[in-house]
């Protein structure tokens, strides 16, 4: 029986992460490659202090002064979707917008741009960076 290494997901961090901050593509990336979920991951960097940056919708950590912008058009079916699945008050969740993007094969800055445009916020980040 092969016996598997077990995981410190605080090295892996600490690895992944440079000055104090993670890309939130690489915390996904975490994710992906060694099955943990996100919210661990998310809480694991809150107790190292580290903070997310580069959101992949766009919405903080850019050092650029990059802003979502509210999208010229919104297609009847990308607005549909976003209604649908929104809860409290006009509020996607993160996982939503990833799933949208995924849905419509357009980017997930795209959607939260559509969010922008329908005045609707993204809420419960994956990572736990925003409720």
């Amino acid at each position: 029986m092969e016996t598997q290494e077990k995981l410190d997901l605080q090295q892996l961090i600490l690895e992944h992460s440079k000055e104090g901050t993670i890309t939130c593509a690489n915390a996904f990336r975490l994710v992906r490659e060694y099955g943990f979920f996100p919210d661990i991951i998310g809480i694991a960097l809150n107790n190292n202090k580290i903070k997310i940056k580069e959101c992949q919708l766009g919405l903080f950590g850019y050092t650029d002064g990059k802003k979502v912008k509210p999208a010229e058009t919104v297609s009847e079916e990308a607005e549909n979707k976003i209604y649908f699945l929104c809860e409290d008050d006009d509020r996607l969740p993160c996982m939503a917008a990833w799933n949208i993007a995924n849905e419509l094969k357009v980017s997930k800055l795209e959607v939260a741009c559509y969010c922008e445009k329908l005045n609707v916020k993204i809420s419960k980040c994956q990572l736990g960076a925003f409720k």
